[in-house]
């Protein structure tokens, strides 16, 4: 199944939408963010649309052995 083709002012949000997601992983990979503040605003577009594992993996020393143990 082929993807519907995207407009130019979709795609400039779209990547918009993944910069501004990578800069609050990247905040919470330096300690700036913690998880719980992520969390906090989970009301927010961009904290809300954001994925639980992606935020625990940007946590140092958290990675996916440490993520899905049971």
């Amino acid at each position: 199944m082929a993807l519907p083709a995207m407009m130019a002012e979709q795609r400039a949000k779209a990547a918009e939408a993944r910069t501004a997601r990578r800069a609050l992983l990247a905040e919470v990979a330096c300690g700036a963010v913690s998880v719980a503040e992520v969390f906090a605003r989970s009301g927010q577009d961009l904290a809300g649309r954001t994925r639980v594992v992606q935020v625990l993996r940007a946590v140092p020393g958290y990675g996916p052995a440490r993520i899905f143990a049971q």
